[in-house]
């Protein structure tokens, strides 16, 4: 391989870099300045892969295979979960997904929707607290009665669509 060939290959590579990083600069700031900008937070927990697109002119975010559950009530989740947030959740889940960490939601014994996060797990049952709560929950779960698990929340004010059982 000779100088000019050498030397054609390094100016490519320096201009697709330089072209490469400018554009990740450009969506970086646009995405800074409208998170900035937006009364909504969006944090999601730990989940990759999440497909969501913005609309500002209605502030409407559509998530691909999610759902929005809300607005949250309560101080068990605290500070996860502030009373008034969204809860970004997906019915889509195996049994692998149930492990300690994941925030899920169930039907008590008494048909109130519970969100807890699972602190451990011993075959089919499992174990939930809620985050500002001292101990665990009294009543164990099996793992077929959780609905949903939690995969992020949009922490905002405002109306929502309160959860029902089917």
């Amino acid at each position: 391989m000779g100088k000019d060939t050498l030397s054609k290959i390094l100016k490519v590579s320096a201009i697709f870099f330089f072209l490469s990083f400018g554009i990740a600069i450009l969506i970086f700031t646009y995405f800074t300045s409208w998170y900035l900008s937006n009364p909504m937070r969006l944090a999601f927990f730990g989940i990759k892969g999440i497909n969501f697109k913005y609309y500002p002119n209605n502030s409407t975010i559509l998530l691909k295979g999610y759902h929005l559950l809300g607005p949250s009530f309560g101080i068990s989740m605290l500070p996860a979960i502030p009373c008034d947030s969204l809860l970004i959740v997906s019915y889509n889940f195996s049994e692998e997904d149930l492990k300690p960490g994941v925030i899920v939601g169930y039907y008590d014994d008494k048909d109130v929707l519970v969100v807890h996060r699972i602190v451990s797990r011993y075959g089919n049952k499992i174990v939930v607290k809620g985050d500002n709560n001292p101990l665990s929950d009294m009543e164990i779960i099996n793992a077929n009665d959780v609905k949903f698990i939690v995969v992020g929340v949009l922490y905002t004010e405002g109306e929502g669509v309160y959860p029902y059982k089917e």
